[in-house]
Formats: structure tokens, sequence, C-alpha cells
């Protein structure tokens, strides 16, 4: 018999900051065969990410909402932009661009830093999450390139290359430009939405209300709903039950719990209810699922 208290996992707005190389604010990592991963958990991150996909298709979720991702695509992650996926397709195969635009400030206040790095790192600007550019793509190959062969004089292409791409990202991807006021409302109902998500991500097994969640976020009922779904790209009820779907993901890897065991586990009162929802996010029944896991 399965404790729900047991899954708990303090997953909430986790923010990875760290780049290893020092005196290099900028770190590039092939992946290969990823099926799984913290980098597909819910989190966030102070630098500006980029995600050049090459085998393999997922879901991803970002401020725009659900992106659907093949091979070829590029995934833009701004600067304090919450992200995840709830569903690994299969494995997957990308390049994965990690870039501090201290990396390309100024020494002193130049028209750059004032108009482009400085708000880029303000969120005040921010680019489309999915892109196909071929120019894009070159660039991150480029730079993918001067990393790994770390030729005499590597770290001034990486910059020369760096501020290149976000110089084809500015003149063709920006998807909003922020005021300063908005940036801030914006950074305060994320605040208060993280209590949300922590309380959801520890009870995600118990009956929880929408009016609850309003209450504890301090808005009305529809306000809420409105700006869940701005921040999140789902509503409370969808990401309630991805949450779900995610736990039963980790508990079928237990061969000796049922699938009704699992289903109750993770707040289904209903096992085939649950083998529906299982099999709309997943694209697999759970015992399918649990056989590919130990195949």
């Amino acid at each position: 018999m399965i404790n729900p208290a047991s899954l708990v996992n303090e997953k909430t707005l986790r923010k990875y900051t760290d780049l290893p190389t020092e005196g290099l604010p900028l770190e590039i990592v092939r992946k290969h065969g990823i099926v799984s991963g913290p980098m597909f958990d819910r989190h966030w991150h102070d630098h500006l990410q980029c995600m050049y996909f090459q085998k393999g298709h997922t879901t991803m979720h970002c401020h725009t909402g659900e992106i659907k991702i093949r091979p070829g695509d590029i995934l833009v992650l701004n600067c304090g932009e919450l992200h995840f996926s709830d569903f690994l397709g299969e494995p997957l195969d990308f390049i994965l661009f990690k870039l501090d635009l201290s990396f390309l400030a100024s020494a002193m206040m130049d028209a750059c830093q004032t108009n482009y790095i400085q708000p880029l790192a303000d969120n005040l600007i921010l680019f489309q999450n999915k892109i196909r550019n071929p120019d894009v793509a070159t660039c991150l190959e480029e730079i993918a390139k001067e990393y790994e062969q770390r030729s005499f004089g590597f770290e001034l292409a990486l910059k020369g290359l760096a501020c290149q791409l976000l110089t084809v990202l500015l003149r063709k991807h920006v998807e909003q430009v922020l005021s300063p006021t908005k940036s801030e409302q914006i950074a305060s109902r994320w605040k208060h939405l993280d209590k949300v998500l922590r309380y959801m991500d520890k009870h995600f097994a118990d009956e929880i209300h929408l009016d609850e969640l309003a209450k504890m976020a301090g808005m009305g009922t529809n306000y809420f709903c409105r700006v869940f779904l701005q921040l999140t790209g789902c509503t409370s009820g969808e990401y309630l039950g991805r949450q779900r779907i995610h736990k039963a993901q980790e508990l079928l890897g237990n061969e000796e719990d049922s699938i009704s065991e699992v289903a109750f586990a993770c707040g289904f009162c209903d096992s085939n209810y649950f083998s529906r929802t299982f099999r709309k996010v997943t694209g697999m029944t759970p015992t399918e699922y649990r056989a590919e896991i130990h195949t």
C-alpha cells in the first residue's frame, strides 16, 4: 500500500544559477538520450537559455503555454521564466546553451547596456519561446564549436557570437516589451502564485478546490484563474492533473504496486479515469508505460 505522504517532493520554483566555468559565464552542454531529469521539472534561472533539439519529441511549458517540440526546434527560455515538461515522448538529443548576460555587460553604461543587455536582464524584453531560424541554428552551432575546441582567443569569439545571437533574436523574435511597472506586476504575481504551487505540489493527492487556491493567493477566483493561466500556460486543474500523472510515472517503476494502488495514491478515485487521463498525457496506458520502462 502506498502512503501519499511519502510522495511529497519539494520541487517548487527551483532556481538554477551556477555556471561552472570560472571567468566565463557561458556554458554549452550536449545531451543525448535524455528521458528525464531536473531540467524538465518546474524551475527557472537568472540566465538566458537556448535548447537546440536534434532528436526526439516532447512537450514543454513556458509563459506562452504548451509548446510541442520536434527536431530542429529551438526553445528560448527568458531570464526568470518558469518552464517544465509534462511528458517526454521519447529520448531527446539537444544542445543546451546557458548565457549569463553579465558576459556581455560593459564596464561603462553604454547604449548596448542601456538599450538591450539591462532590459533583458530585468525581464523587460521577452523573446518568443519556440523558433525555427537557420541563422540562429548556425550561430548556436558556431558557439558550441568554439566552446568545445577552445582555440586561442575562443573567449573573444564566444562573446562576438553571443552578441550576434542576441542581435538576431532582438530583430526577429521579440515576443513582448514590458514597462518596468508591468515587469514588477508579473514578479508580484509570481510571488503570490509560488505559495499556491507549493501547496499543490505537497497536496497533489488531496481534493483541492479552486476558491481555496484563489484565497491562498489573495485574489478573486476569476482573477486567479486568469493569472494562473497567464503565468503557467495551463489551468490549475490541468496543472494538478499533470502533477498527479508525474507522480504516477514515478510509482509505476515499482512493479509491486497495482495500477489501482498507484491511481489512488495519486488522487484518482477511479482507476479507469486514471488510465484515460494517463493515456491522454503520456500517449500510452499505465500498463504500457510500466512495460516500457522495464524492458
